[in-house]
Order: structure tokens, then sequence, then C-alpha cells
């Protein structure tokens, strides 16, 4: 829906964040509660007299806000390049909203304030976006690059919720209304990251490539680095771990050592390690986990990783002292259960496993099944058969062969 009445918009924005109820302003300015509420829904304009009447009570000039409408334009305008080139300085536009908020308040482009606060949210993954989405969507400006890019990061929120179908629709429409090389780029990157999650990897891969060449355009190799990384992903997959290592390390040489490129550079060499991992190549695997921890150290994906390698290794007393090191991953409901696992089949060695060692294979199997998380999934699947072929528990391990056969 789009607004019909600016100063009616404005009116309910300053009324709001008052703390004033349209009953004590039609009491304090002698409007009806019916007329006020007209004018806020734009079904009705106030005179000028009116106007000076609210004004009044809520202590605020509408007249004179076109400073202010510029400076939302400069800072939207300036938050969608943060977006396209990864800066990740979310918290000092939520800092810079909340200290300006008595102003942006009154301009008729308050909505573009509300639409930076939701992006910030979605990607901070918090779970109270609802109301700043619903009220985006009660009064979003006819303008389409800013609807393209709410519903864009809507499409972003329905992909953390695993509402892939819903994120794919939302995405198709805001291509349609997309008139910006660079706001093409985000979507086809965010397409390409939900195709991948639906398993459409040639898809994804596709859309993924066309982001990348914008990005690169545009010099914003921090994305295309990203794009590298899924593409990277895909790869690993489709079973082209040769590929997928050759892509992870045209990333890494490619980048410089600022703070946050360290960070990046901690997750290329974790997924180095996933591919040699998958590989069986655990020593490699091993060095590259070393290298990830000392640009960012207590990650859980290295701690299980290194968990994990040593205990092929068979170098049971390192791989005791990294779980017993790292106990905080008992109480980390992402990591817990693998964790477990793992420490588990440390303890069992490479003897006959213990009941309790299957049970939790099992039961790390069967939720990355409920997430149709397919990268790890077979992966947990491989560990599972390896037990029950420890534990001559014949029956399960011919049922379980016969589901990674089709898989």
């Amino acid at each position: 829906m789009f607004m019909r009445n600016t100063i009616g918009y404005q009116i309910k924005n300053c009324r709001k964040y008052k703390g004033y109820s349209l009953q004590a302003v039609s009491e304090a300015t002698g409007i009806s509660f019916v007329r006020l509420s007209k004018f806020e829904r734009g079904t009705e304009k106030p005179t000028a007299q009116n106007i000076n009447k609210i004004e009044n009570v809520l202590m605020v000039d509408f007249s004179n806000t076109d400073i202010i409408d510029d400076e939302i334009n400069a800072l939207m305008a300036e938050f969608k390049e943060s977006i396209f080139y990864l800066r990740n300085n979310n918290n000092y536009y939520l800092d810079l909203i909340e200290s300006n908020r008595e102003r942006y308040v009154i301009s008729s482009n308050y909505y573009k304030i509300l639409l930076i606060e939701y992006i910030v949210n979605v990607l901070a993954n918090y779970d109270d976006v609802i109301k700043l989405e619903n009220e985006i969507e009660a009064t979003i400006n006819h303008s389409m690059i800013d609807f393209q890019l709410f519903i864009e990061y809507r499409a972003v929120r329905k992909h953390s919720m695993k509402q892939y179908d819903s994120a794919m629709k939302l995405l198709k429409e805001a291509l349609i209304i997309a008139n910006d090389e660079k706001n093409m780029g985000m979507i086809y990157y965010h397409y390409g990251i939900i195709a991948h999650s639906c398993e459409q990897y040639f898809e994804a891969y596709d859309y993924l490539v066309k982001a990348k060449y914008i990005f690169d355009k545009y010099y914003s190799y921090l994305r295309s680095g990203k794009c590298d990384l899924q593409i990277g992903n895909i790869y690993i997959r489709l079973g082209r771990y040769d590929l997928a290592l050759n892509k992870l390390n045209e990333w890494l040489k490619a980048l410089k050592d600022t703070k946050e490129e360290r960070n990046i550079k901690a997750i290329i060499f974790r997924n180095m390690a996933w591919v040699n991992i998958l590989m069986r190549d655990h020593e490699a695997a091993i060095k590259l986990i070393k290298e990830a921890e000392k640009l960012s150290p207590k990650n859980g994906n290295a701690i299980l990783y290194k968990i994990w390698c040593l205990y092929k290794l068979e170098d049971y007393k390192s791989a005791y002292k990294v779980i017993l090191n790292n106990k905080q991953l008992e109480k980390d409901k992402i990591y817990r259960d693998r964790f477990i696992l793992f420490s588990y089949l440390v303890k069992d060695r490479n003897e006959h496993p213990r009941k309790r060692t299957l049970d939790q294979a099992k039961k790390v199997y069967e939720q990355f099944l409920i997430e149709k998380k397919a990268g790890v999934l077979d992966f947990y699947l491989t560990i599972l058969i390896e037990i029950l072929e420890k534990s001559n528990e014949t029956k399960e391990l011919i049922y379980y062969l016969k589901i990674k056969a089709k898989v």
C-alpha cells in the first residue's frame, strides 16, 4: 500500500513518537477523533487551520521538512552503498537514527528510516522485525527502488526462516521492478543463495556469476568474493573439490589484511578444511584449521573440524584435550549435538561403539534431515553407517545403506 496523504503520515508518526493517543490529540485540538483518524489514514486532507492546531499540540512544524527529507534521502543512498560494498557498519546507522529520530519522525521520508532499521535487523537475524515490516508495508512510498529494496529483504528474512518458496517469489517480484544495475546485482546474489538452499545448483551458479560480474564492474571485491565462496560451495556439493579449492584459493590471494578481511580469510580456511575433510585428507585439513584459528579463535565449526580430524588420525589424546578446552559448545544449540557426538566417538576410540554414540549419530543425522541441509547430511549419514558397521547392527545398516545409495 502506498501513502495517499503525506501530511497524514507525518502526523501519525509524530503523534506515536510523542506518545499521544488519537483521543488525547482530539481533546487538545478540538478536532474530532473520527476526523483525526481520517487525516492519518489519508482519506481526508486537513485544512491549514487544523494542521496548525495539531502542530501546536505536538510542538512541531510540518511545513519546514525539506532539509530533513534531503538528509534522509542521502542517508538511504549511503546505506545502500554500504550494503553493496559490504561495509559492516550497521551499528553506526542504528545509533545515528536513534539520536536523530525526533527530527526524522516529522519527515514524509520517515518510512526510509524504518526500512534501514528493518534491513539491519534482518541481516542481524533479529526476531523482532514483524512490527517494522508491517509498518513499512502500510506506508511504503511510491518509489519503486525503495519498494524493491523492501521486498528483497523480506525475501532474505523468509530464507532465514527456511521459507524458500516465499523467498523466491519475492525476489522474482523484486527483479521485475529493479531499475538499477547495483540493485540487480544484490538481487542476483540473494537469488543465488536461495537457489543453492533449494539444491538448484546450476540455477544458483548462473545467478551468482551474474552477480559477480556486476560486483566486479563496480569494484565491490568483497561482494565478488562472497560470490566466489558460494560458487565454491556449489562445487563442493557437486563433488568438484578441485574446482572448489581453486575458487577459494583465488579469493584468498585477492584479500588484504584489514580486520574485516581477516574474518573472511578465516571463513575461507575453514571452508578449505571442510573440503579436505570430505576428501579424507585430514592432515591437510588440520593445517588449514590452525590458520583459521589464528584469525578467528574459538569458532564452533573449526573446533568440530579439529576434533574430527584428530579422531580420524587416531590422535585421541589431542582430540580429548580439544574437547575439554571447549566444553562451552555443550551449551550452544547450534553445535551441541555434533560436539556430543564427536566427544562420544573420541571416548569410544576406534573400538566397538556404545549405544549412546549410535543414538547420538542418529539424532544428528535426523536433525540435518529435517533442516534439509544436503551438504552436511551425506557426511553425517556416512558417520552413522560407519558406527553401524562397527556395531554389527545389520538390519539398520542395510536401511541406511539404501538411503545413501539413493543420495
